[in-house]
């Protein structure tokens, strides 16, 4: 049996591991990627560090040059992958309720429209319009 990593082609998230005797055929949303233990040990460490999120191939690419040469096919570029990060705000500067979150929102927002406050909240053009006006 062979394990392969199947990468999401849009987000290049790598977004499960199988094993099969053949590779399986690549489609326009799936590509199946060869993968030896060492990177399935990266790939395993890395969904670890970021609580059991999807993990990025540009991430695994720089830890394991298996992974690259598999990913790249052999081509040689310019590009490089980076690395991504993203930090959790502090717990002490969000509120609790609703309404507080809503307002917190709006301070920090003051471009923001009717129609992006009830994108991000999911309260309706209407009821955006109200926070909007109470708020600013």
């Amino acid at each position: 049996m062979n394990t392969y990593i199947v990468l999401h082609r849009g987000s290049n998230l790598v977004i499960n591991v199988t094993n099969q005797t053949e590779k399986p055929s690549d489609t326009v949303t799936h590509r199946f990627i060869p993968a030896s233990d060492k990177s399935l040990k990266h790939l395993l460490l890395m969904s670890r560090r970021q609580n059991s999120t999807l993990v990025d191939i540009g991430d695994l690419m720089l830890r394991s040059g298996y992974i690259a040469d598999q990913v790249s096919n052999g081509k040689v570029g310019k590009s490089k992958p980076v690395t991504t990060r993203h930090v959790n705000e502090r717990e002490s500067t969000m509120p609790t309720d609703r309404e507080s979150t809503i307002r917190h929102w709006v301070e920090n927002n003051p471009d923001a429209n009717h129609h992006d406050l009830s994108e991000v909240f999911f309260t309706g053009t209407l009821v955006a319009k109200a926070y909007l006006s109470r708020y600013r």
